[in-house]
């Protein structure tokens, strides 16, 4: 049994009782608010790595020194360049690469900072693996590691520049368009470079965008006319320093590792009759009626530039097998609640409440004395950022009981 002792209000009429309820008629509906301090609930607290990277993540990353120290490179290779082009029904490959264009667009204008970001072109001038690159390295795979001659992808020309603003207007408001030489474009037809690199200008800064295309100009050997043909994205990828951290004395929940906190409740078999100051016996907690149960996190600023980009949508779901750690698998989902960016940076905030209601219902039905729940952010890897709380949660239930029948 748990000691209870931490009493913080009551009401002594629940308007949503009125009418038909769990109580006889006459009866005076009292609603007790009780407040558990970790030592009274909680069994465990633990923050687990997840095993998600830059392969599940939504989009492409740029960063420069965001939050200080969050540096990221996007590097991408463009897909198949045409080996003949057909010119009025005859094929031709004599063709010419003209002075053409690299677009992409920015996917979420919310999760882009500051409110005007510039983007540079760049060419890559190291063979690097796609699926193994890292900041530090090119390549690791079976033949071996090959760092990087320049940590974070070895660049050769700055071909063009491009400056996004939020405050743009329109269809092309979200749209990102690099002039690119028709030397360059000739290059990477012929696979000469490896490929190509966006990297911001400005510290401070951070934006996700689409893979990269082309819209390759070409000149026809035989024909005084000019055609287009998009040159659609081929492998990318994006590096990134420092790695995510992840400290042992807070609990974490998302981030591109899909990390997921891990709490393990003991639910009260009693509960206090009466509310304060009255002294009172117990009640069994199957004979009240539970409104409200939620977990209080008191969100932490997280560091390194690893905050959320935007608004998190965090999800409790019951641990199936808790004892298995972090292999535990998980059952339905028991609430979700969006929590906003801002409660993971600097300043005042207040404590991040995750309902648990459901779960804690079905528990106590099922005579159950111990409920797990993960916090988890969902889809997995969708946030860049972490969320960080401090590992002393509250629990909060919200009861109702009646008094003794009032007789007329």
């Amino acid at each position: 049994m748990v000691g209870l002792s931490v009493l913080v209000a009551c009401n002594d009429r629940l308007p949503t009782l009125s009418g038909e309820g769990p109580f006889p008629v006459g009866s005076i509906a009292t609603t007790i608010e009780l407040l558990l301090t970790p030592d009274e609930f909680l069994d465990s607290a633990h923050a687990y790595g997840g095993a998600t990277g830059v392969a599940e993540f939504q989009s492409l990353l740029a960063a420069e020194r965001y939050g200080g120290e969050l540096t990221a490179h996007i590097l991408a290779k463009l897909g198949t360049f045409p080996d003949t082009i057909d010119v009025e029904g005859e094929r031709d490959g004599d063709f010419i690469y003209l002075n053409s264009e690299v677009v992409a667009t920015v996917p979420d204008t919310l999760r882009a900072f500051p409110a005007t970001v510039t983007l540079e072109l760049w060419t890559v001038t190291q063979e690097w693996d796609p699926a193994t690159a890292t900041w530090e390295n090119a390549e690791n795979d079976s033949e071996g590691v090959v760092p990087w001659t320049e940590p974070g992808g070895t660049r050769g020309e700055l071909i063009s520049v491009a400056t996004w603003s939020r405050a743009a207007a329109g269809a092309s408001g979200d749209s990102l368009s690099w002039a690119i030489p028709s030397t360059v474009v000739t290059q990477l037809a012929e696979e000469e470079l490896p490929g190509l690199m966006v990297r911001l200008a400005g510290d401070d800064s951070r934006i996700r965008i689409s893979p990269l295309s082309l819209r390759a100009r070409i000149q026809p050997s035989a024909a005084d006319t000019v055609i287009e043909r998009t040159i659609q994205a081929g492998e990318h990828t994006f590096v990134f320093t420092p790695t995510p951290p992840q400290p042992e004395n807070l609990l974490r929940v998302g981030g591109i590792t899909s990390d997921r906190t891990v709490l393990r409740l003991r639910l009260p078999e009693e509960l206090p009759a009466c509310p304060p100051p009255q002294a009172c016996g117990m009640l069994p907690a199957d004979e009240v009626s539970l409104n409200r149960v939620e977990v209080l996190l008191d969100p932490l600023p997280v560091t390194a530039g690893f905050d959320p980009e935007s608004t998190l949508l965090l999800t409790v779901r019951r641990v199936l097998e808790p004892d298995l750690g972090e292999r535990a698998p998980l059952g339905t989902p028991i609430s979700q609640d969006t929590v906003s960016a801002s409660r993971f940076r600097p300043g005042p905030n207040q404590p991040v409440r995750l309902i648990l209601t459901g779960g804690v219902l079905d528990a106590l039905r099922n005579d159950e004395t111990e409920l797990a729940i993960a916090i988890v952010e969902e889809p997995e890897a969708f946030s860049f950022g972490y969320a960080w709380f401090d590992r002393d949660p509250r629990l909060r239930i919200l009861y109702t009981l009646p008094d003794v029948p009032q007789l007329p």
